[in-house]
């Protein structure tokens, strides 16, 4: 059976309290997500087409962020049509 979307937020909740003092589930997390999701949750799985990953962040860092997903390649054509946009011309009149 195939978790709910609040049943998803509850369990990556648990996920991250255990993985905060079991070091092979933290490893698990990073490894297989869906797993351990479906370790706390009694053996529910994520719904179809659902993807979760985690990443393991700094600690000598402030802040970990996540990109966003990379969006489709730009041709040269866009490329330049993007550079160009980004020009300025500046007029003095003195």
């Amino acid at each position: 059976m195939a978790m709910s979307k609040e049943e998803v937020k509850a369990a990556v909740v648990e996920v991250m309290k255990k993985a905060s003092i079991d070091k092979d589930f933290r490893n698990m997390v990073l490894d297989d997500p869906a797993e351990a999701l479906a370790e706390v949750s009694g053996g529910k799985k994520l719904p179809d087409g659902y993807k979760l990953s985690f990443v393991e962040g700094d600690p000598e860092a402030d802040e970990t962020l996540t990109l966003p997903k990379l969006q489709a390649d730009l041709s040269d054509e866009d490329l330049e049509e993007v550079s160009a946009a980004g020009f300025c011309t500046i007029m003095y009149f003195g």
